[in-house]
């Protein structure tokens, strides 16, 4: 499953969390379909920190 996760980042950074209450569902929805209910995501979390730039936070990210 690909999503894109910029609205979920940018509207958490407003205090809105709509969108990730949605993407919880999403993914619980997804899980509930699977007999492994483990789940990985990958998101590019650092592009998105390095332009807002939380420059150190991005650094991390990026190492890991």
């Amino acid at each position: 499953m690909i999503v894109n996760l910029k609205p979920i980042y940018d509207s958490a950074l407003k205090g809105d969390l709509t969108y990730f209450e949605k993407f919880k569902t999403q993914i619980q929805q997804e899980l509930g379909h699977r007999n492994n209910k483990s789940v990985t995501i990958v998101a590019d979390c650092a592009d998105n920190l390095f332009q807002n730039q939380y420059i150190d936070q991005s650094e991390l990210v990026e190492s890991w």
